[in-house]
């Protein structure tokens, strides 16, 4: 377990890394968010949602999470009506670029500013890196 993160509504979500899932606490009864009992790299609706190590959660200003997926080298991002898609990278690596293109070497901490970028601390690069939604 790595992240923790609350929504607009106080909602508690806590990722449960070795199991590959997103946990929800919701007046103290626990479920499973998002993720399935089978790690891997699946987008889809939160119920086929696959992640691997999922490490690192925040919401935006819209109510969207984003998950540093750590094992699959990649950012995801799951909209308030549960869709999960990737947002950012691919394979491990370092490259700056867009979507797919770019690539993370073990993406392990989040951060969003004002202005709705996203940063990521991309631990085996030793940089932290910016995603911008313009």
């Amino acid at each position: 377990m790595g992240g923790i993160a609350v929504d607009g509504q106080g909602n508690i979500y806590i990722d449960d890394t070795n199991n590959g899932r997103i946990r929800k606490i919701c007046a103290g009864q626990v479920s499973t968010f998002a993720g399935r009992a089978t790690k891997g790299f699946v987008d889809g609706d939160t119920s086929v949602a696959e992640f691997l190590n999922p490490n690192a959660l925040l919401f935006d200003m819209q109510g969207n999470m984003f998950v540093a997926d750590n094992g699959n080298y990649c950012i995801r991002k799951v909209t308030p009506s549960g869709e999960v898609s990737t947002i950012a990278g691919s394979t491990a690596g370092y490259m700056d670029g867009e979507g797919a293109d770019a690539k993370f070497n073990y993406p392990v901490g989040l951060a969003i500013d004002g202005q709705g970028n996203v940063y990521v601390a991309d631990a085996m690069n030793n940089r932290v890196r910016k995603i911008s939604f313009e």
